[in-house]
């Protein structure tokens, strides 16, 4: 078979990047490998989210980068800012996403690279034929599922909408508002937090309605070194602004709990909605597997096929005992450190979890 591969990554993003990374330092030969995106810029990451304030650590960025290889490190600290900031600060997402893409661009030279999307996978237990929009046919042994996840919406009101790619990014979120417009805001996320902050600050708007179905919820440091509320809970930029500009209460903006007789009279006054309610997987269209049978423990769907990053984030359960979906690059970093022995092996989901453990 012509294009045929041991192994192909589909997405260039941070999960893609890292899983590429693992492939090339477990000796697998580079011809063997395959890897496929439409930009090649480090995603979402890199071609949306660059001017949004993290909420996560300097020193958990550096962290994930120090799980390539030396070499390539030190060129990452000669050369890009993240290095000089200070560890336990909060950063913007383009400090992450510029090293990023100087080891993306490092990657595409060393492996086949089809700078397209997926338009079909057939699965096969032997070879899985994957068609992309540029008409060629690839086939892969094993595939890595990385690619990303879109910003969820909902039909829920009549409204003109205002996609969270423009909503957080200030400048392109000014041009979009007029000092009439009364803006909604579901949700109480980080996203969520960050659409009224700059709804504050780089608009004029008349009135901002924020809908939220949860209290705002902060994430605590915990002097054992463990966090309260690490995936669910907001961190940095967005838990400070929120303290002071949320919960007491900006001027401009009105809160309602969804579904009460306040939100509906609320509602009713908005111009524009924008929806901060979390992300779903991108879709790809997988044939004669059943992608709701991935497992969150091990990054298996079905043996030779295995889910990473955003798209397919690992659960852990925190020290309160609440369960959510692990998701960050460090987090993906140490999910992959796990999950890639089992995957070496095949990822046959008939084995028992003990078993996936031992074995791995």
């Amino acid at each position: 078979m012509k294009n045929k591969f041991s192994w192909l990554v589909v997405g260039a993003g941070p999960a893609g990047i890292l899983a590429l990374e693992r492939l090339r330092m477990s000796s697998i030969p580079a011809s063997e490998i395959a890897w496929v995106d439409p930009d090649f810029a480090v995603g979402d990451l890199g071609t949306k989210w660059r001017n949004v304030p993290s909420n996560t650590k300097v020193k958990y960025f550096t962290k994930f980068l120090e799980e390539f290889e030396n070499k390539k490190i030190s060129v990452l600290r000669a050369t890009h800012e993240l290095f000089s900031l200070e560890p336990e600060a909060t950063c913007y997402l383009s400090h992450i996403a510029d090293p990023l893409l100087t080891l993306s661009e490092d990657l595409q030279a060393q492996v086949n690279t089809f700078q397209t999307k997926v338009s079909k996978v057939v699965y096969d237990a032997e070879y899985q034929t994957v068609q992309l929009e540029n008409g060629e046919t690839i086939f892969a042994k094993n595939i890595i599922l990385a690619q990303g996840a879109e910003p969820r919406i909902s039909a829920l009101i009549d409204k003109s909408e205002i996609s969270l790619a423009i909503v957080l990014d200030p400048k392109k979120l000014a041009i979009n508002c007029d000092a009439d417009d009364v803006v909604a805001v579901f949700g109480s996320s980080h996203s969520a937090i960050l659409a009224l902050m700059n709804l504050v600050e780089a608009t004029s708007v008349k009135k901002i309605i924020n809908i939220y179905r949860s209290p705002l919820k902060h994430a605590e440091y915990l002097d054992t070194g463990d966090i309260l509320h690490d995936n669910t809970g907001l961190k940095g930029l967005a838990s400070d602004w929120a303290k002071k500009n949320v919960e007491l209460q900006h001027p401009r903006i009105i809160r309602a709990l969804a579904n009460s007789e306040e939100a509906k009279i609320l509602l009713s006054q908005c111009t524009k909605v924008i929806y901060a309610i979390g992300f779903d997987t991108r879709n790809i269209d997988v044939q004669n597997v059943d992608l709701n049978n991935f497992d969150p423990a091990t990054g298996i769907i079905a043996p030779g096929l295995f889910g990473l990053g955003i798209a397919y984030p690992a659960l852990k359960k925190d020290v309160s005992g609440e369960i959510a979906k692990n998701v960050g690059l460090w987090k993906f970093a140490l999910h992959l450190q796990f999950c890639f022995p089992l995957w070496l092996k095949g990822g046959d989901p008939s084995l028992s979890f003990q078993r996936r453990l031992e074995s791995g």
